[in-house]
């Protein structure tokens, strides 16, 4: 899990800052979810 909050942490500084709130919402909270669900 924290192997996966580290490369979308990495993601999120490549993209554009007006692009965060539609990525963080589709992308990194399934992420957490599924990192959680899987690894915790």
């Amino acid at each position: 899990p924290f192997v996966s909050l580290v490369l979308a942490g990495a993601l999120i500084s490549a993209i554009p800052q007006e692009s965060h709130a539609a990525f963080f919402t589709t992308v990194i909270i399934p992420a957490i979810v599924g990192g959680i669900a899987s690894g915790a």
